[in-house]
């Protein structure tokens, strides 16, 4: 994952690098018994917390949640 990960900073524009990276992340998953079920619903219930969340830019324009 780390290694997809350093390319895909490489190449931001390229698609096919964020595909790697998503492929790592599914067999990291299953190989820790995670279905793709639960993790699209722990991607749902993650995602309905940040919309809730107030978010904040950093000095180098990195998105941040305020912790409340």
């Amino acid at each position: 994952l780390n290694e997809e990960i350093a390319e895909l900073r490489k190449q931001p524009d390229d698609v096919t690098e964020y595909a790697d990276v998503l492929m790592c992340v599914f067999i990291l998953a299953d190989r820790n018994h995670i279905s793709y079920r639960k993790l699209k619903r722990a991607f749902r219930e993650k995602l309905k917390i940040n919309i809730n969340r107030k978010w904040i830019k950093d000095s180098k324009g990195v998105n941040q949640h305020i912790n409340q």
